[in-house]
């Protein structure tokens, strides 16, 4: 079976491509909140609240988390998160598509000999 991709190859290809993805988002987002807008994540700290205070929590509930958020919402932190965040959905993406793909030949790389 020349051509064929193995569950496994689809699957470590899958991720690679999403471990190079992941690296580029958390770049550009490390830029963007360092760089671009240091401003946006007091915008976004301040959307927060707002929607607390929208879904009827406590001054005292909004401070709480504001105060975390405030600890982690920081350009270096939000990559990390990024990487990971981007790294799990793209493992399960994987997969998903590893499953479907390794019945199947590189249509790329394969020639119709029938």
């Amino acid at each position: 079976m020349h051509g064929m991709i193995t569950f496994g190859q689809a699957l470590g290809a899958g991720v690679v491509i999403f471990l190079y993805y992941s690296v580029i988002t958390a770049i550009f987002s490390y830029i963007l909140f360092a760089i671009i807008d240091p401003g946006l994540i007091d915008k976004m700290i301040a959307a927060a609240e707002e929607t607390g205070m929208k879904r009827g929590f406590s001054q005292e509930q909004i401070d709480l988390s504001l105060q975390f958020q405030k600890k982690i919402m920081t350009p270096p932190v939000l990559a990390i998160m990024g990487i990971f965040g981007n790294m799990f959905f793209g493992l399960i993406l994987s997969l998903i598509v590893a499953a479907f793909v390794r019945k199947e030949g590189n249509p790329l790389i394969d020639s119709n000999q029938q």
